[in-house]
């Protein structure tokens, strides 16, 4: 009886460790085990694109452990991977917001009008590639028709430059344009430097002076160039600097790509005067080669030169469907002279490009337009090649933005001799670009702008002509990376 009551002490002298006799503690009230509460909602992504983490929270309160009770068991924390739609591809866009004189040197941007992953530093106007990979950058200026315009692009492993030379019986503004493509690390810091002092037109709304530039992911581009006078003929291009996903052949003449797919071209020519004193005619124009034979000819650039003392740069973009195996292959034309006007040197003004574009983003390309003098009207673009998104209304005569993103918009028109035009972009019936051809002593050619903008769902972009275009024209619109609407 004795080693019972022995027993049953020491067991409640164990408990009483626990703040517990016998099952009770000093006051008489039962001890109280720990409930979780209900979770949380989840709390936000913690990226604002691309993969993060959310997560929610629970407490041990309903009702909280008590007087010796058991905590309670699991975690208070719960995580789960979320994701708030594709991170936009670094981008940007600067300009002038006004007319001025500009000297050698760096150009001192006045307005950052885009800047997608800070890309673009407006303390030091310097670009900064935070992520490696392939970049398409697109310089416009607009200056007096007299005046010279010599700027180049450095800081990209081989310099490229807009040159045109004036002339003192022009009168107007005239907008020229290049482009270039480039595989680019975090050692380069692309800039954009005046070399000779001239004046640049610009305004807040119409960006008449401006520099763009995008990231672009593709396993197919290229990018060639040369550094003398174009021959006529099938170009030779010695000048190769970002090439991958095309086999080139020994003279650097044709280009083979590797992988069918919708392609993105673009070339550049300067046309000016060599010896003779006559009217110069030329272009350049771009051709697909299937089976040793021309299937098509998707861009063509052309120009005339009718003073002895002027030059001019051209640019142009198409979209362009290309089957495995494919030759692309540029041909000088000359109409009726041995003599070449097209010209290049140093700033590697006659050049193609070209990379395959990721048909899962939109993409947009119309040619041809009225050949008329109406003013006040919008531009009616006759036939839309690719349309993507089928954004395009005929009767309004306007693009309709159907997925949120970055694009670039690139429009080119041609112009009658001895006529003025400006061409105006509209976003939402407010402009956003100017395109000007003013000089009256020229023949009909081309002439091309480009600009970048972060769009939203049910934007709307339309054209205007004030002064007379000819029939010639083309709008290439490619969304360079979508952004999500969170």
């Amino acid at each position: 009886m004795k080693s019972h009551i022995l027993l049953i002490i020491a067991l409640c002298i164990l408990e009483s460790s626990k703040n517990v006799i016998c099952g009770k503690i000093p006051d008489g009230t039962d001890s109280v085990h720990g409930e979780w509460s209900q979770w949380t909602n989840w709390n936000k992504c913690s990226a604002p694109c691309g993969n993060g983490v959310e997560g929610r929270v629970r407490n041990c309160s309903s009702p909280p452990q008590a007087n010796g009770g058991k905590d309670c068991v699991g975690k208070s924390l719960e995580e789960r991977p979320c994701n708030n739609g594709p991170c936009a591809e670094p981008a940007f866009m600067v300009s002038l917001k006004s007319t001025m004189n500009v000297y050698p040197g760096v150009m001192n941007w006045t307005s950052v009008d885009l800047n997608v992953n800070e890309m673009f530093d407006p303390k030091t106007n310097r670009v900064s590639i935070k992520k490696p990979g392939l970049y398409f950058f697109s310089m416009i200026t607009t200056s007096p028709a007299k005046k010279s315009i010599d700027v180049m692009l450095e800081n990209t492993g081989k310099n490229v430059g807009l040159y045109r030379r004036g002339d003192l019986r022009s009168e107007g503004a005239e907008t020229l344009s290049r482009s270039g493509l480039f595989v680019l690390s975090q050692l380069y810091k692309p800039v954009m430097k005046q070399m000779t002092s001239s004046m640049l037109y610009s305004s807040e709304n119409g960006r008449e002076t401006s520099w763009l530039g995008f990231h672009y992911v593709s396993d197919e581009y290229l990018f060639c160039g040369s550094h003398r006078n174009l021959q006529y003929g099938t170009v030779q291009w010695p000048f190769v600097s970002a090439m991958k996903g095309f086999q080139e052949n020994s003279v650097l003449s044709q280009f083979k790509a590797s992988k069918s797919g919708l392609y993105f071209l673009n070339a550049g020519m300067r046309l000016g005067y060599t010896t003779a004193n006559t009217q110069y005619k030329a272009g350049i124009s771009i051709n697909v080669d299937r089976n040793y034979n021309v299937f098509q000819t998707p861009l063509e650039l052309k120009g005339a030169i009718t003073s002895r003392g002027l030059s001019d740069t051209f640019s142009r973009s198409v979209l362009t469907r290309l089957t495995a195996g494919d030759v692309l292959r540029a041909e000088a034309h000359r109409p009726f002279s041995t003599i070449s006007p097209i010209l290049s040197g140093r700033r590697i003004e006659s050049y193609m490009a070209a990379f395959r574009l990721n048909e899962n983003l939109p993409y947009f390309q119309a040619v041809s337009t009225d050949s008329t003098c109406r003013e006040f009207r919008r531009i009616n673009l006759k036939s839309a090649i690719y349309d993507s998104q089928r954004s395009w209304n005929s009767k309004l005569h306007e693009y309709n933005i159907k997925k949120q993103g970055i694009y670039y918009i690139e429009f080119t028109l041609s112009k009658y001799r001895t006529s003025k035009v400006d061409v105006r972009m509209f976003l939402n019936k407010q402009m956003v670009a100017v395109s000007a051809k003013q000089s009256m002593i020229d023949e009909n050619k081309h002439f091309t702008r480009s600009t970048l903008l972060n769009l939203k769902v049910n934007d709307k972009i339309h054209w205007e002509n004030y002064g007379c275009v000819d029939s010639d024209a083309s709008v290439t619109i490619i969304c360079t990376s979508a952004v999500s609407q969170n």
